[in-house]
């Protein structure tokens, strides 16, 4: 598996002939992420959104996603704002 890190928040990674993808070491270490951890995952168009969660969804959790599912649903009706990619992490951070 190939990846590339532009900094330890960004990185591009391939999708293996099973469908796996390898998040890059800098990206795991900076979240925590150790093998056997849970992550939710969300989709669409382009996108997917994975966030380390416990085993058990936390209600802010639940409140994340849903907040994400109605995003995408406020871009599918056209109701958007453009950003710059740096803008739009920026903004995730505060979710």
């Amino acid at each position: 598996m190939v990846t590339t890190t532009a900094n330890p928040k960004e990185a591009f990674t391939r999708v293996s002939s099973k469908g796996q993808i390898v998040i890059p070491k800098d990206i795991r270490e900076n979240l925590d992420i150790q093998e056997g951890d849970l992550l939710a995952a969300v989709s669409e168009e382009n996108f997917i959104i994975l966030k380390k969660v416990n085993p058990k969804i936390t209600e802010e959790e639940r409140i994340l996603l849903k907040r994400i599912k109605e995003a995408w649903d406020s871009i599918d009706s056209g109701d958007y704002k453009e950003m710059e990619g740096s803008e739009l992490l920026e903004e995730m951070k505060k979710w």
